[in-house]
This record gives structure tokens, C-alpha cells and sequence, in this order.
């Protein structure tokens, strides 16, 4: 199951897998209590709300399953009842999806330690720093929690200049939260936030040292160019996205090394 079309990884409408192709669901029936199910499913958190219609733009392809009930508490998409055979209002106009709370993509940068720096959100297709005014120990734990760094020991302020914009400002947390977004907080700039005030965390674990790691894909598709700038940074940005919001994971940086040209993929492809 994917989503397709949002604004973020965790909104966007509903496609799943089925013999070899990606289809779509009818939104006969959709509400969020399906909803409820593909967050938990893809690890976004909570359901905010269940669309309909043409919400993320038209679908393409097979409509897979129309009349999905669920009671919310599945585990999986299969086990809520559903029809294969799609009625005859379903459309590429009559499409399911949803928005889903999070999680929302945190990593801690500028130290040596996993478990410690300045506090960095991935949002708007960039990290941006969040700033420090009302920031503490409560805020901070959410965020040690969040990395399974342990307990917090600091809720810090880094006075070093940052690259990333600021995102998030006056986070207020109760320290139970499972996730920053799940915080109160403001999204409308301060004058006294610049990136001499951006919020960092020391946690408890902070003997844990950064890995770095090298992954291997190819891309299918004639039209694909691995070295084209355009197609090098759209790559970055997906996989950054994906990896940023798995449980526990720290991104650090991410990039693309295409070792095929364009230009030597055409010359070798046969006539």
C-alpha cells in the first residue's frame, strides 16, 4: 500500500499492489475508520481525515476495491471487509485517501553523537531548524523518545549558525507526547528567532556513534536518466522523506552517485 499525490509522505491517496499493478480504491464507504487503518499500517501516526472525490487529483490505472468497512482497530487493510468488483459509479473522480498525523521526520545534526545537537524537522520538501523560545525539558524528551535516545538530559540552544530555515516555533510539550508534531506549536515566524536560536537536545544515549551506510538501486524506464541533476535531486529528496521517517532512524545527509551516464546508457542500448 502506498499513498500518492499528497503533500507528505503520510497524506495522499490510497493505491495497493495487486498483480503486478498499482490500483486505486473506491471511496464508496470511506471514512475514518479506514482511514485509521492505512496510517497504522504505513506508521503515520494518527487519522486525520479520510477523503473522497477528486481530493488528490484524478487516479489512473485499475480501481481495485470499493466498499472497504473497517472498524478501525485492523491491523492490516485485508482483514476489513471489501468488494473487488467495483461499482458503476467509481471513477478516476471517486477515489479514497487520507492525512495522517505523522510521524513527522526529526533528526538531531552538528555533533558526533546520534543522541545529541540542534533539533532539525523535514517539512515544505526541506529540514528546517525549529526555533527555542519555549523550549524544554519536556519538548526535548518527546525528541529523545522519538530517536530512542533514551531519556533526556538537556534541553539546549545552540547559538552556531544554522543552514535550514525555521520551521517550528513556541513548541509546547507535556513530555508524554509520542511525537513533536503531536505538540502545541506555532508555524508563524518571531523576530527574535534566527539561526543563533534554534533548539538542541542531549540524551541520555549519547555514547551511540553515527553510522554512515551506502544503498544500491537502479531506476527502470527508458525516460529515467540516472545522472540528470533534476531526476539526482528528486531521488534525494524521496529517500531522504522515507528514511527520515522510520522509527529510531538518524539521516544525516543523503546522495546520489549515478555511475551510468545518459549518454553511454544510450550508445549501449541495442537498436
Amino acid at each position: 500500500m502506498r499513498l500518492v499525490r499528497g503533500n507528505n509522505i503520510c497524506s495522499g491517496r490510497v493505491e495497493v499492489y495487486r498483480d503486478s499493478t498499482w490500483g486505486t480504491i473506491c471511496d464508496n464507504g470511506w471514512d475514518i475508520n479506514e482511514a485509521k487503518v492505512v496510517c497504522r499500517v504505513l506508521n503515520c501516526g494518527t487519522a486525520v481525515s479520510a477523503t473522497s472525490g477528486t481530493y488528490y487529483g484524478e487516479g489512473t490505472g485499475r480501481i481495485w476495491l470499493d466498499n472497504v468497512s473497517c472498524d478501525g482497530t485492523e491491523s492490516v487493510l485485508a482483514q476489513c471487509s471489501a468488494k473487488s468488483a467495483v461499482a458503476r459509479n467509481c471513477t478516476s473522480k471517486t477515489l479514497a485517501g487520507v492525512i495522517c498525523s505523522g510521524p513527522l521526520p526529526i533528526r538531531l545534526v552538528n555533533n558526533t553523537h546520534m543522541c545529541s545537537g540542534r533539533v532539525e524537522i523535514y517539512g515544505r520538501s526541506g529540514w528546517r531548524n525549529t526555533c527555542n523560545n519555549s523550549w524544554d525539558l519536556n519538548s526535548a524528551n518527546v525528541v529523545c523518545r522519538m530517536l530512542n535516545c533514551g531519556k533526556v538530559l538537556k534541553a539546549t540552544t545552540y547559538l552556531q549558525e544554522g543552514t535550514a530555515n525555521i520551521s517550528m516555533f513556541n513548541i509546547r510539550c507535556t513530555g508524554k507526547e509520542a511525537a513533536l508534531d503531536q505538540c502545541a506549536a506555532s508555524v508563524s515566524a518571531e523576530q527574535h528567532c534566527t539561526h543563533r536560536n534554534v533548539a538542541g537536545v542531549i540524551c541520555s544515549d549519547v555514547d551511540q556513534k553515527r553510522v554512515v551506510g551506502r544503498v544500491h538501486f537502479s531506476l527502470t524506464g527508458g525516460n529515467l536518466c540516472p545522472s540528470d541533476p533534476q531526476v539526482t535531486e528528486t531521488l534525494k529528496k524521496v529517500i531522504s522523506s522515507i528514511l527520515a521517517s522510520i522509527r529510531g532512524g538518524r539521516l544525516l545527509k543523503v546522495e546520489v552517485n549515478p555511475s551510468l551516464s545518459c549518454v553511454n546508457r544510450r550508445k549501449t542500448q541495442p537498436n
